[in-house]
């Protein structure tokens, strides 16, 4: 189900409750196209907020906007915490299979 458009085709394939990085503070244009797809567990943030102030918080994975500049150290830190997302992803699918097999 991709739409046209590279910003609407991230946030459809964005993994549920990511948090999606936006390259301005007006966030109602994502906002919309997420609503339009039913993607209401998606946190949007201005790039800058999100760096400034949010970054230690609760892992989730990032996406950032194909519009957003970002320099080495920002593309290291996603990358990093989206790693570490899906280390933790695993982890808890291996132990909620294991609950469900009695293993």
């Amino acid at each position: 189900m991709l739409a046209s458009g590279r910003t609407n085709n991230q946030i459809i394939i964005a993994p549920k409750n990511s948090i999606y990085l936006w390259p301005n503070t007006n966030l109602e244009y994502p906002e919309m196209i997420a609503e339009k797809y039913n993607r209401n567990d998606i946190i949007f943030m201005h790039i800058y907020t999100f760096f400034r102030y949010h970054y230690h918080e609760n892992i989730r994975y990032i996406v950032a906007d194909h519009s957003c500049s970002l320099n080495f150290g920002q593309i290291y830190k996603i990358m990093f915490n989206n790693q570490i997302y899906k280390e933790i992803m695993k982890t808890e699918l291996i132990l909620d299979a294991k609950e469900f097999l009695k293993i």
